[in-house]
């Protein structure tokens, strides 16, 4: 997804990885293996995912748990390999902070 502004975006489950780059005042909900989010800004991310998500070159980004329901997610999230929740959607790395403090951009 590339260049998204205001947007509000619903999906599934995703079986491999999701790239966002260039959205700014929008929302996500999205559960997926790994998540990569460039310059992005103001933005809410609503996930659930195998990986840690990774933040490149953003700013006012905020991270919940997935919320999305729908008839028959919970196999599609089995099937994906991500049928339990494990906390990732809050260890956000961001990769231009390298320090053991939390990073400000989220």
């Amino acid at each position: 997804m590339d260049k998204l502004i205001n947007c509000k975006v619903y999906v599934g489950v995703v079986m491999g990885s999701v790239l966002i780059e260039g959205a700014e005042g929008c929302v996500f909900v999205l559960g997926a293996h790994q998540i990569r989010i460039h310059n992005v800004k103001n933005c809410d991310f609503y996930l659930r995912v195998r990986s840690r998500p990774i933040i490149e070159d953003c700013s006012g980004v905020r991270f919940s748990p997935y919320c999305l329901s729908y008839k028959g997610i919970e196999k599609d999230l089995t099937d994906a390999d991500l049928g339990e929740e494990n906390g990732n959607w809050e260890n956000v790395d961001d990769f231009r902070w390298l320090r053991a403090l939390q990073s400000p951009n989220c």
